[in-house]
């Protein structure tokens, strides 16, 4: 397994306390050795029904077209070709100016995905996006510091994709964009 990665970057203070970053990175792995899911096998049978993988009972003479049924699946340490997935890390900070209140700052963090691709056969490329790697995440939090008192309310957001599990009747499950809002507070004694 052998791997290259690219990474350029640039952080800035456009003004006094502000900080803003943007890192493009690129990752590739050649014969990237792992094992492949039950998901994975299920959804490609085509590919994986070969007795290593997917082993399969004896045929049911009353049906002697079709094969056996599946008794067993292994999702075995496999070379499974190359992986190559890049996109950009953003990040942008507020200054922490004291106020009334207290110290008072927000945060925003979010990564865009280009491409996420996985060669798992010379004939066989996944588009991973949105399947293992979602299009657009972020991560923004507000939060204020006051003597002994900590608080940050946070905000997340994960792109909707499609399942790599299609329904019974062969049409993607498509899972919606989400969010979660989480509130904490620290009281120092």
């Amino acid at each position: 397994q052998r791997s290259t990665q690219t990474n350029l970057g640039i952080v800035v203070a456009p003004a006094a306390g502000w900080l803003a970053s943007l890192d493009l990175w690129r990752i590739h792995i050649d014969s990237n050795i792992n094992n492949i899911s039950v998901n994975t096998i299920l959804a490609n049978l085509a590919v994986y029904d070969n007795g290593r993988n997917v082993q399969r009972g004896p045929v049911d003479p009353a049906f002697p077209n079709l094969p056996g049924p599946i008794v067993g699946i292994e999702a075995l340490n496999e070379n499974l070709g190359g992986w190559r997935v890049s996109g950009a890390d953003v990040s942008l900070q507020t200054p922490k100016p004291t106020t009334a209140i207290g110290r008072v700052w927000a945060r925003v963090d979010a990564t865009y995905v280009e491409y996420a691709r996985q060669n798992i056969s010379n004939t066989n490329t996944i588009d991973q996006v949105g399947a293992i790697s979602p299009r657009w995440q972020s991560v923004a939090s507000a939060n204020l510091d006051r003597d002994r008192w900590a608080a940050t309310l946070l905000y997340r957001y994960r792109q909707g994709y499609n399942d790599v599990i299609l329904l019974p009747d062969g049409t993607p499950h498509h899972v919606p964009s989400y969010q979660l809002w989480d509130a904490h507070a620290i009281f120092t004694v």
